[in-house]
């Protein structure tokens, strides 16, 4: 992960309006709104390291998770952290589990949302482009 993203805040808040792309290759900007911010760490292995910001959008067009969703993708759905176990490209769905801390999908309760249910995703620094 780029140092810079270490340990530091970008000033997006809750409620700021957001275009994102993906940093590498050929991609368009997609307008949504910043859903939750949170410092968290980078490694859930150790929970007392290094920090970065967890960002999740809401996009205005449901579509883009479709496309930018993969399997152990991080989202929201009423307003709680789930993650992405399956992308099932036949029926346009995805089967997620709740996130549940530090021992994640030991026993997972699978669930089958479209994308239209999602409230959120996480976008990385790292990965993503995050302009206002």
């Amino acid at each position: 992960m780029d140092p810079m993203f270490i340990n530091s805040r970008s000033g997006m808040r809750t409620g700021d309006r957001v275009y994102v792309s993906k940093k590498y290759g050929n991609s368009d900007k997609h307008e949504g709104m910043i859903h939750y911010v949170e410092m968290a760490p980078m490694n859930r292995g150790i929970p007392r390291g290094d920090q970065t910001e967890h960002i999740y959008v809401k996009f205005n067009n449901p579509d883009i998770y479709r496309r930018w969703l993969r399997r152990g993708s991080p989202i929201m759905v009423n307003s709680e952290k789930h993650v992405i176990l399956e992308v099932n490209d036949y029926n346009d769905s995805f089967v997620i589990a709740k996130e549940d801390g530090p021992h994640n999908m030991i026993n997972p309760i699978k669930q089958n949302i479209k994308p239209s249910s999602i409230d959120s995703m996480l976008i990385w620094r790292a990965g993503y482009i995050l302009e206002n």
